[in-house]
């Protein structure tokens, strides 16, 4: 069904429509408080005779205060969806229309080729070179049979006319070649793999459309779109959660090492997962970033972050990169920050933040900006930054905010942060310098001020990747008691403990 547009609705909104669309001839006189719709008299006699019903002109507010607060919360409801479903096809759509412009540019490339002959050329060049190599081949095959049938009948007569030396030599030679030959064929056949398919049997129009499918669509994805994903560190051992069955999966990895203390993991929108650096057995920082391949349960080494880094904030934009913000190298706390460009495997340098810290809560707002909030900066005698910085993407540029001096916020490491609307980042969890917090807040960015937000259920520190599914939030958080699935209901702004996970 099409979408009533603006216009249509401003029309339908003025339009004077007082005819009942049960009974088109009759007029819409009264209100059904029952069931809240405007009814003819005939109605009133027939469907809604037993209900409570009064006269259009004695509405009064309140006969439609409860309907009206449903519609508040159902259009809230609804804005929140389509925001959410609005970013998702804007970078779908960006993403194809790049993606069209190189597939155009290909074909285009491939026609020239291919009126011009060098397509062929390149193609039929190594068939015809193998063809000849098998045509000497066979040739070389008739001979020795040649060979072979002489020699055969020179068995004989050196049998019967004895120790006939030069009949004995010409043979032992003939042979000896026949056996360099025969050797050298075989090899040919097994190190250049001369087999050729049968192409009477194979459509090579469909199976280029079909190679071409498989590159444009990619299909190595988790097995569902909602999957929350836990790697437990110091070990093998890997959690998925389908928030929507509410069931866990449980495995352990096929890899010969354990999964780095206090690395970090991201999901991109199309299923991948990456684990990103941490500290190995002997303490030490890595420079590892690790692709979850979930058909044989394993980690792919991809190309290594510029700098060793543990405790920093990974980001994933929908434009394709990761941003890691910060960090340490177990002695240092870094400004360094850098971009992991996933289709081309590679590390990119950023704009180092004003301030080192790690642990930040951070977050990519509208995909124009990363906001970067508190974080620590000092190991001995704890300390966190109560400082907020703003990093504009297109100017490669961090730069410090003064917020407003009447926020009340309570600055955080291990907090988390995200994008909740066009104005508002919510701001929860993480340790207030020696305590796990329950409280949460939100920043305006319009006006730089922190408000409070609602209460965690369960005092908690973050370092899981943030899910958005549907109208939630889903991280996996830490306290005294365990670990905990979060979900944060947006368009309710509440908070709840998801009892299902089992870790």
């Amino acid at each position: 069904m099409k979408p009533v547009s603006d216009i249509e609705y401003q029309m339908l909104r003025d339009k004077k429509n007082n005819f009942c669309l049960a009974h088109p001839s009759e007029e819409l006189k009264a209100f059904c408080k029952t069931d809240f719709v405007a009814i003819c008299f005939r109605c009133h006699l027939e469907k809604h005779k037993t209900h409570e019903v009064v006269m259009l002109e004695d509405i009064c507010p309140n006969d439609l205060k409860d309907k009206i607060d449903e519609f508040e919360n159902d259009v809230r409801d609804q804005a929140n969806k389509v925001e959410y479903l609005y970013e998702k096809i804007t970078s779908s759509k960006i993403n194809y229309e790049t993606q069209h412009e190189i597939l155009a540019r290909t074909f285009e490339e491939i026609f020239e080729m291919c009126k011009s002959g060098k397509l062929a050329h390149e193609i039929m060049g190594e068939f015809e070179e193998r063809k000849n190599e098998i045509c000497e081949m066979h040739k070389d095959m008739i001979e020795l049979k040649k060979v072979l049938e002489i020699i055969k009948i020179d068995i004989p007569r050196m049998k019967e006319e004895g120790a006939n030396f030069s009949i004995y030599e010409n043979v032992k030679s003939l042979l000896q070649n026949n056996s360099d030959l025969i050797s050298r064929t075989e090899k040919n056949l097994v190190t250049k793999n001369m087999k050729l398919s049968n192409l009477e049997n194979i459509n090579i129009k469909q199976n280029i459309i079909n190679t071409i499918k498989s590159m444009l669509f990619k299909k190595e994805y988790i097995s569902t779109s909602s999957i929350v994903h836990y790697f437990e560190w110091g070990n093998k051992n890997v959690v998925l959660y389908d928030v929507e069955k509410k069931v866990t999966t449980k495995f352990t990895l096929n890899i010969d090492f354990n999964l780095p203390k206090f690395c970090r993991t991201v999901a991109t929108d199309d299923g991948r997962i990456f684990i990103i650096g941490g500290r190995d057995k002997a303490n030490v920082c890595c420079d590892w970033i690790l692709e979850y391949k979930d058909s044989q349960k394993t980690l792919v080494h991809k190309k290594p972050m510029l700098l060793r880094r543990s405790d920093f904030t990974p980001l994933y934009s929908k434009s394709g990169f990761i941003y890691v913000i910060g960090g340490n190298d177990a002695k240092l706390f870094y400004k360094q920050c850098e971009k992991y460009d996933i289709e081309n495997d590679l590390w990119i340098k950023i704009d180092p933040l004003n301030i080192g810290r790690d642990s930040a809560a951070c977050c990519i707002f509208t995909e124009k900006y990363i906001y970067a909030f508190s974080g620590r900066i000092k190991f001995d005698k704890k300390e966190i930054t109560n400082t907020i910085e703003k990093y504009s993407i297109a100017n490669d540029k961090w730069e410090l905010i003064n917020f407003s001096p009447k926020s009340i916020w309570t600055p955080c490491d291990l907090g988390m942060a995200y994008q909740l609307d066009q104005n508002t980042i919510l701001l929860f969890g993480g340790f207030d310098k020696d305590m796990r917090t329950l409280e949460t807040f939100q920043y305006n960015i319009n006006t730089d001020q922190i408000d409070r937000g609602p209460y965690l259920p369960k005092e908690g520190s973050f370092s899981n990747f943030v899910f958005h599914y549907g109208n939630s939030l889903y991280v996996i958080g830490w306290n005294n008691s365990g670990k905990n699935m979060y979900q944060y209901i947006i368009p309710e702004r509440i908070w709840k403990i998801d009892e299902n996970l089992v870790l």
